[in-house]
């Protein structure tokens, strides 16, 4: 496999000197690098990930359009860590019930020490929300 090589200030991963962005199976612009493998094992190796996933149902009030899913001392304590700050942690969300909340997720972010799902659009009235989620913890 061949990989592209891009100038970028925040690598995907970094192994033996090479910075890989992207992969591309095509053979314009590339440049001989590691195996896809060579580069897994080496990032997670290193890191240490760990991963958690779930689902859990909240209560979106009226007009809202975010709710808190988690602080960051529920993560430090489901993650069993103490140094960890928001830099630590990435999140993946998914409305795991569209039909009793019809809105779409956006995305999570930290605002404070808390972690906030954001959809589209502010709600009508309060309603139970399903959030299925998976945190990735990167010491």
């Amino acid at each position: 496999m061949k990989f592209i090589k891009k100038v970028s200030s925040v690598p995907l991963a970094q192994t033996e000197g090479h910075i890989i962005d992207s992969f591309n199976t095509s053979d314009d612009h590339t440049t001989n690098a590691p195996s896809l493998n060579a580069v897994e094992s080496n990032f997670i190796s290193k890191s240490e990930m760990q991963i958690i996933g779930g689902t859990v149902v909240k209560t979106a009030v009226a007009n809202s359009d975010a709710l808190l899913l988690f602080t960051l001392e529920d993560l430090k304590t489901a993650f069993n860590t103490t140094t960890a700050t928001h830099h630590n942690f990435i999140a993946c969300v998914t409305n795991g019930d569209g039909s009793a909340f019809g809105k779409h997720f956006e995305s999570c972010t930290w605002l404070n020490n808390g972690l906030y799902v954001l959809w589209d659009g502010a709600t009508s009235g309060s309603s139970s929300v399903r959030i299925n989620y998976v945190i990735f913890y990167i010491p």
